[in-house]
């Protein structure tokens, strides 16, 4: 199933609108698109007590999440840079959680796309679900 990016772009923008980013001035907006064809919006949420706030990527897959989809085509992230930001570590691996190696993540700008990468290739030799069944050696 292929996405509408013109409706990815169109929603992080919009989320992005509504960030909360009072410390770091730095508002970000994502937009998740799912096999079952949802799209789901998130921005970042700052706090003054600083590891409480939240990325852009955990408010998109809360919403997600909450709307029943478990499974992640593309994240769109946008940001007002030059190049674009891709997600950090934290948002990697809880974007891991529900993506798959193929999944695509487009790193972009307010002018639009500026990198589109597979998931496997930004987060290559994640954490699964698979080592908490691993065997004790």
């Amino acid at each position: 199933m292929k996405y509408d990016l013109d409706k990815l772009l169109k929603m992080a923008k919009s989320a992005r609108e509504q960030a909360y980013a009072p410390y770091s001035d730095f508002p970000v907006g994502v937009c998740i698109f799912t096999a079952d064809g949802g799209y789901y919006a998130g921005c970042n949420v700052e706090n003054a007590a600083y590891p409480q706030g939240q990325c852009a990527e955990s408010t998109a897959i809360g919403n997600m999440i909450l709307q029943g989809s478990r499974e992640i085509i593309a994240t769109l992230v946008l940001t007002d840079t030059e190049a674009g930001v891709s997600p950090c570590g934290g948002c990697l691996q809880k974007l891991n959680e529900f993506s798959t190696p193929e999944t695509e993540v487009l790193i972009a700008n307010l002018q639009g796309v500026q990198i589109t990468k597979k998931f496997k290739d930004l987060f290559y030799n994640q954490f699964s679900g698979a080592f908490t069944r691993l065997k004790k050696a």
